[in-house]
């Protein structure tokens, strides 16, 4: 605590009696960082994970980008300094060589300099969690892969890993590299399609029967899931994988469920796909997974 001059006598005064306090905030000084801005880029994945978002099926609209929410939290004390809501027309898209979303200049996000903790959720729906600390973030959400799938607004996505930037001023030599941060992104969803094979008959000619009509849909559906992705000694684990209940799981059996198998060599924007939430646990039991 700083005292100015003038109080110093009330001051001392006030600590011979035990007790001490703090007069106004302008006697308090408090490090709380210069003000600066960052950029973001926003990259998919190369590989397949289990939530891939580039993969052999993606489609324009499955790495559509419409909001992104930045979180910047405290790494001393893990608690939220600011969140910040970004819209497609402040990212630029490259797909010259992978799906890629740039920051434009015109648009800057607000901060503090100094260490952070950040991550990054894309296409966001209304029932996200209120976050106001990492363990937030870390924390079992109700959710259905219904929810998180959107035509207009593109697919759920969150950050592959935090990132820990050390953020400095506008006029430091390094502002344009320290203070851009980079990030991949991956589906809260898992994506399946089902195909015919290139060489299956499904008319014989031998009069035994014809295959016809096939669909196929997803059952024991995820209801509970990590909005960042719990990955521990490489292994995915939802909230499930210890425990669960019936409840944890929603089951597919109406017919609008269903939707028909895409004949061989069906191009990928014509697929017709299933979306559902992870569903991993430690015994791989039938009935208790996707």
């Amino acid at each position: 605590m700083k005292v100015s001059f003038k109080h110093a006598i009330m001051a001392f005064a006030a600590l011979t009696m035990g007790l001490t306090s703090c007069s106004n905030d302008d006697d308090v000084t408090a490090d709380q960082g210069v003000d600066t801005f960052m950029k973001l880029n926003i990259q998919f994945p190369q590989t397949l994970d289990t939530r891939a978002a580039n993969d052999a099926n993606a489609t324009d609209n499955e790495v559509k980008l419409s909001t992104i929410n930045v979180f910047i939290f405290d790494p001393a004390t893990s608690g939220l300094l600011s969140a910040v809501s970004l819209g497609s027309t402040d990212f630029v898209y490259d797909n010259t060589s992978s799906d890629k979303y740039t920051k434009g200049a015109s648009a800057t996000i607000p901060t503090t300099t100094g260490a952070k903790k950040i991550y990054v959720g894309m296409n966001l729906p209304s029932s996200f969690p209120t976050i106001s600390t990492i363990s937030d973030l870390k924390a079992a959400w109700t959710t259905t892969a219904t929810d998180l799938v959107h035509a207009a607004n593109g697919i759920a996505m969150f950050c592959t890993a935090e990132e820990n930037p050390t953020l400095v001023e506008k006029t430091d030599a390094s502002y344009t590299t320290a203070n851009t941060v980079n990030f991949t992104m991956e589906r809260m969803v898992a994506k399946v399609a089902v195909t015919a094979g290139a060489s299956l008959n499904l008319a014989t000619s031998d009069n035994a029967g014809t295959i016809e009509n096939v669909k196929f849909s997803i059952g024991q559906s995820n209801t509970k899931m990590f909005p960042y992705q719990l990955v521990e000694s490489s292994i995915v684990k939802d909230p499930n994988w210890n425990t669960y209940v019936a409840s944890d799981f929603e089951s597919f059996t109406a017919a609008s469920d269903y939707v028909a198998m895409n004949a061989a060599g069906t191009a990928v924007t014509s697929l017709a796909v299933k979306y559902a939430t992870e569903n991993t646990a430690q015994g791989l039991l039938q009935k208790e997974h996707t």
